[in-house]
């Protein structure tokens, strides 16, 4: 990457170099002083005279966040995030300097980009428009964007964006979780997110309201649908009856050759992809495929075929710890994961003054007795192996689901056991069981 002559200078601090032996001890201090601007700038200069630019940029954020006004600040994140190899980002921070200063420092950096990195001066030009609401200008430069790369994340974002002010609530759904496993944590996208949620909650409310008398079906299937995507954990709980039924209304839009067949196997996948039915929503998504009507939703409906796979290869998992598992192993297990999630958030900068959440948030076992729950669980699976029907086996399940059911439903409890069980102490206690189911197999063979 091309490199341009760089002073910083900011407002109100000063700066004395530090070297490598400085900067642990001022991170260090700096992370359980974040007011102490001073400090972090100092600390912001280290990380980049070290080229250390990612780690560089938290700091370079925290100052803009406590002075969005200073134009020297901002330019000093925007060389950062050029120097990162984030060069889009570093042209919006410019486009917000209004100073003749800062404008001057920029129009280099405009230049050099329009020269040595025209893809990304381009996404800066779409961001741009969009966030202008030159909507149709934003899209055809995107467009163009995509067509040669596709997979990018930061496309897929605001691809995303466009897909939600065109009201296509699903599309944008996807391709923001698509963009939100490869790039950092984003709080614009992070509060479309929860607009979404909230469009999500709607559909469910109006759902709700018509469970018995549907109304009009066109619009009652539609939003069932996009709460069983938008709102997926309290919808599955009060309308999984009512999947079933989705399913078979958009069926019949295919074969009467009503609407679009894209847009009804998309949906049946997606219903089936919430109820867990992994073959059957990869088989609708296959079909999606054939009448994708662009390259982009082709892309999205790759992107959640190969989500079924992961989410299958994930719940196995931890069903096959469930099985194996003793109440005790299930419950620390789960304990960890969510402590190992706070640690993790503890471990940001901007999250440094935080220290009480630790002690605070367990997860979904928050309030739950320890005792009981072990108790009761192993005493479910002694019931289960001695149940004499599916029935009863169904029943049993029930009754454990009515009062433990949200350790599994619980979104963030999912994921943090998820991200444990892939961890090497996870992988372990699975391995632990598994090493002996694959005993009791041995031992069955040799009987037969």
């Amino acid at each position: 990457m091309a490199k341009f002559v760089f002073i910083f200078v900011c407002f109100g601090l000063t700066w004395f170099p530090c070297f490598a032996e400085d900067l642990v001890a001022l991170e260090q201090h700096v992370r359980q002083n974040p007011t102490d601007l001073k400090s972090v700038n100092q600390l912001a200069i280290g990380l980049f005279r070290q080229e250390k630019y990612l780690e560089s940029l938290r700091y370079w954020k925290h100052l803009v966040r406590q002075r969005p006004d200073d134009a020297r600040i901002r330019y000093s994140l925007a060389r950062c995030f050029y120097m990162a190899g984030q060069v889009d980002e570093a042209l919006i921070q410019c486009h917000r300097i209004r100073s003749q200063e800062g404008g001057e420092k920029c129009s280099e950096m405009f230049s050099q980009a329009e020269s040595d990195f025209p893809d990304s001066h381009n996404y800066y030009k779409s961001r741009l428009a969009f966030a202008e609401k030159k909507y149709e200008e934003s899209l055809e430069i995107l467009t163009g964007l995509l067509e040669n790369d596709v997979e990018n994340p930061g496309y897929r974002n605001l691809l995303a964006s466009h897909y939600r002010i065109q009201k296509h609530y699903d599309y944008a759904w996807d391709n923001y979780n698509y963009a939100a496993v490869k790039l950092e944590k984003d709080e614009v996208s992070d509060r479309i997110r929860q607009g979404l949620e909230q469009i999500g909650k709607s559909a469910y409310d109006y759902a709700e309201a018509r469970m018995s008398n549907h109304g009009d079906e066109a619009v009652f299937f539609e939003r069932l649908y996009l709460a069983s995507k938008l709102y997926e954990e309290e919808t599955l709980r009060r309308m999984r009856g009512l999947y079933t039924k989705a399913i078979d209304y958009y069926q019949a839009q295919i074969e009467a050759g009503s609407g679009s067949d894209f847009v009804s196997n998309y949906r049946i996948g997606s219903i089936y992809m919430a109820l867990g039915d992994s073959a059957n929503a990869d088989e609708a998504f296959s079909k999606a495929l054939n009448d994708a009507p662009d390259d982009f939703l082709y892309a999205t409906v790759e992107y959640l075929r190969e989500l079924i796979k992961t989410r299958k290869s994930k719940e196995q998992s931890i069903e096959d710890l469930i099985a194996m598992a003793g109440g005790e192993d299930v419950y620390n297990t789960i304990l960890k994961a969510a402590e190992e999630a706070d640690k993790r958030k503890l471990s940001e900068f901007e999250n440094a003054q935080s220290q009480a959440a630790l002690n605070n948030a367990k997860g979904a076992l928050a309030g739950l007795n320890k005792d009981e729950f072990i108790a009761e669980f192993d005493n479910f699976k002694r019931r289960m192996a001695n149940a004499s029907s599916e029935a009863e086996k169904q029943e049993i399940k029930a009754e454990l689901q009515s009062k433990y059911g949200h350790l599994m439903n619980d979104p963030g409890a999912r994921s943090q056991l998820e991200a444990y069980m892939s961890t090497d102490e996870g992988k372990k206690l699975k391995d632990q069981y598994s090493s002996q189911i694959d005993s009791v197999k041995s031992q069955a063979q040799s009987l037969r």
